[in-house]
């Protein structure tokens, strides 16, 4: 739970704080982003990867080349795409693209 790590780096104070008031201390927040940044995020068994790809009925090659550019290191997850040279399914509409667009542009 990602909330539960940064109130454990935080402390009790400052989380009966946030609980109370609804903010947390930009310091805080900045300590745990950079927390985050340094440390290495382990990459999901190929097999989990597989299943939630093929469950959503998205490729996943796009997905593993965007990981590695060269495919090398990511060559199981190529290898095991059962959706290699079919068409990609509409994920979003047009109308949500463009939503989504202008929540990110803000």
């Amino acid at each position: 739970d990602p909330l539960e790590a940064i109130l454990t780096e935080a402390g009790l104070l400052t989380t009966m704080r946030m609980l109370t008031t609804g903010n947390l201390p930009v310091d805080v927040l900045q300590s745990h982003a950079a927390r985050l940044l340094d440390t290495d995020t382990p990459r999901p068994e190929a097999e989990e990867v597989v299943a939630s790809f093929i469950a959503a009925g998205v490729p996943m090659t796009p997905w593993a080349y965007s990981l590695d550019i060269t495919g090398e290191t990511v060559l199981d997850l190529i290898e095991a795409d059962p959706l290699t040279g079919q068409t990609a399914p509409v994920i979003l509409s047009d109308s949500d693209w463009i939503s989504l667009q202008g929540i990110c542009a803000q």
